[in-house]
């Protein structure tokens, strides 16, 4: 990619490229103990979790089939899902979670279609995308908080892949299959938009992560800058950040793996570790952090 592609990329403020990380693939024993002092595995697709060296973790404790993506807190200790009972109610939107509260979370929201659900940490904050409405709730009240949806009309590509919110519940990243944008949801305004895939933001919304032509790339918003990580390895997909905010998991091609295979990319140290090989249809970007006291 040339500087004046990268420049291009970055309205509505311009983003410079810094440089790029080829990466060492030796952190799997600083990943092992952030895992395990953080007690973490990596829930991939459907409810099947492996721990931070590919092995069996469990599987995540949901108790209805879900027609929404299955939500992950930044601190990974919070799901949320939509199950399909919620047809039966077209005036509201029934959102489990996990850990249980003590009253179910019933928002005033329309939906009788898919959707794609995000959520703050202990799921104070709800962001449901749906009928081409992006909203935000309180989940105590039910209420609606926020209606973003003029912020993301000018993307124009129908209903985003993904979403997160940062642990403040201040930013949003919303993606979409080629572009994506993180707002600022206090201020009602688009902090960033540009070309890639998979964009996941970090809990203190200091960074985004993303694709874009192969390369997992990193945003750091308050200086609008760009590097290019594992530069020298093929990225398919990019999953989330870590609770701390140092880990990101991304589908590698086969530079590095004889198939598809997920790494945990530490982008401050520049190091990276194998975690296993992907399968079925994820490259990497179903894959969240979890804390293993949701798995059973």
């Amino acid at each position: 990619m040339t500087r004046r592609s990268l420049l291009r990329i970055a309205a509505p403020a311009a983003a410079f490229l810094t440089g790029c990380v080829r990466g060492r693939p030796d952190g799997g024993d600083l990943l092992r103990r952030m895992a395990e002092s953080s007690d973490l595995a990596i829930l991939g697709l459907g409810q099947r979790a492996i721990s931070w060296n590919g092995r069996n973790a469990g599987r995540a404790v949901i108790e209805s089939c879900c027609r929404s993506t299955i939500a992950v807190a930044p601190d990974a200790r919070c799901l949320a899902w939509v199950p399909f009972d919620t047809a039966t109610q077209p005036a509201y939107l029934t959102v489990n979670t996990r850990p249980k509260k003590e009253q179910p979370i019933r928002l005033e929201c329309r939906s009788q279609g898919s959707l794609i659900l995000a959520i703050s940490d202990a799921a104070r904050t709800i962001a449901v995308f749906t009928h081409g409405e992006l909203q935000l709730f309180d989940s105590v009240s039910g209420k609606q908080k926020e209606n973003l949806t003029d912020l993301i009309r000018p993307q124009g590509h129908g209903q985003p892949e993904r979403m997160q919110i940062s642990a403040d519940a201040d930013h949003l990243a919303v993606g979409y299959r080629d572009n994506f944008a993180v707002i600022s949801i206090s201020n009602r305004r688009v902090l960033f938009r540009g070309e890639g895939r998979f964009a996941t933001i970090s809990p203190d919304a200091e960074r985004v992560a993303y694709c874009h032509d192969q390369r997992l790339k990193l945003l750091t918003l308050s200086r609008q800058t760009i590097t290019t990580l594992l530069a020298s390895e093929k990225t398919l997909g990019v999953g989330t950040f870590s609770p701390d905010g140092e880990w990101i998991l991304a589908g590698i091609g086969a530079e590095l793996f004889l198939g598809a295979g997920l790494a945990a990319v530490n982008w401050r140290l520049g190091r990276f570790a194998e975690v296993g090989p992907l399968t079925g249809e994820d490259d990497g970007e179903r894959c969240r952090w979890i804390n293993s006291q949701l798995l059973t």
